[in-house]
C-alpha cells in the first residue's frame, strides 16, 4: 500500500486552503454520512453525537462534528432519513464542497438542480433523477440539507396531526 501513501503526501504536500484540505478528506476517506445508514454506520464515520436535538416523541436527531463541520442527522425508524452540513464556523460551503456532498448521497444516480427553486434567491435545490431524495442549499444560512421524500411525507403527516391536535378545542 505503499503507492497510496506517496500520493497522500503529495495531496496534502498540495493543500493550501482548508476547503480543498475537506474536499480531500471527503474523497480520501469515507468520512460523510450516506443518508439510509444506521446510528451505528454514522457513529463509525463521525464519532459519537454532541447533542441529541429531538424531544420527546419527533424523530432521533443527533448532532455531529467531523472534518469542520457541524453535522445533524435525522433517524427515522433507525435509519438517517435526513443530514445537515454547516461550518462549524458558519463561513458559507463551497460550490465543490456542496457537490462533494451531494455526491457523497447520490447513491451512485445523478442530481439534477431544479431551476424553478433558484428563483429564490436564496435557495438551490437538487433532485436525483430517479427521484426518492432531494437536497436544499439554504444560502443565507450556508447549509445544505440532504433528505428522503421518505422524511418530507413524515414531517409533512406530523404538521397535519399538530395541526388536528390544535383545532381540536373548538
Amino acid at each position: 500500500h505503499h503507492n497510496g501513501r506517496a500520493v497522500t503526501e503529495i495531496c496534502l504536500g498540495a493543500l493550501k486552503t482548508r476547503s480543498v484540505a475537506i474536499a480531500l478528506l471527503m474523497l480520501v476517506s469515507p468520512a460523510f454520512a450516506r443518508i439510509g445508514e444506521t446510528g451505528q454506520q454514522i457513529e463509525a464515520r463521525y464519532g459519537k453525537a454532541t447533542d441529541t436535538l429531538s424531544k420527546g416523541n419527533e424523530p432521533l436527531q443527533k448532532l455531529y462534528r467531523s472534518s469542520g463541520l457541524d453535522i445533524g442527522v435525522t433517524y427515522i425508524d433507525g435509519v438517517s432519513q435526513i443530514e445537515s452540513f454547516r461550518k462549524e464556523d458558519r463561513s458559507a460551503l463551497s460550490k465543490n464542497e456542496i457537490a462533494l456532498l451531494l455526491e457523497a448521497n447520490a447513491a451512485g444516480r445523478k442530481w439534477i438542480e431544479d431551476p424553478i427553486a433558484s428563483v429564490l434567491a436564496d435557495l438551490q435545490v437538487w433532485k436525483l433523477e430517479s427521484g426518492g431524495r432531494k437536497a436544499v442549499y439554504k444560502k443565507s444560512q450556508g447549509g445544505l440539507v440532504i433528505l428522503t421524500d421518505r422524511a418530507d411525507k413524515v414531517s409533512a403527516q406530523r404538521k397535519s396531526e399538530a395541526e388536528k391536535e390544535k383545532v381540536k378545542g373548538f
